[in-house]
């Protein structure tokens, strides 16, 4: 029998309506991706200030969190169009 897997929600209250943060819950994760694609996701103070409001505001029902970065599409497509590389055996 397959495993049912909820779908993510996003999350309400003090957690709804961070602009540079995309969160996303289901069964107990919470899933917090950084949202300046732009500027390669990197921390300024009101990004810092939205990560500080979601530690101090985590539901009681989150039992861990996932934290990555929301990738800019032409990133993606440079890595995926690299030629491969030979890795040097000893």
């Amino acid at each position: 029998m397959p495993l049912a897997i909820a779908p993510l929600s996003p999350p309400a209250g003090p957690l709804a309506g961070l602009p540079l943060l995309h969160l996303e819950q289901a069964r107990g994760v919470l899933q917090v991706r950084l949202n300046r694609p732009a500027k390669r996701n990197s921390i300024n103070d009101g990004l810092l200030a939205q990560l500080h409001a979601v530690h101090v505001n985590v539901p009681a029902d989150i039992g861990a969190a996932v934290l990555n970065g929301a990738a800019a599409k032409e990133r993606v497509r440079a890595f995926l169009d690299r030629p491969a590389h030979k890795v040097d055996q000893p």
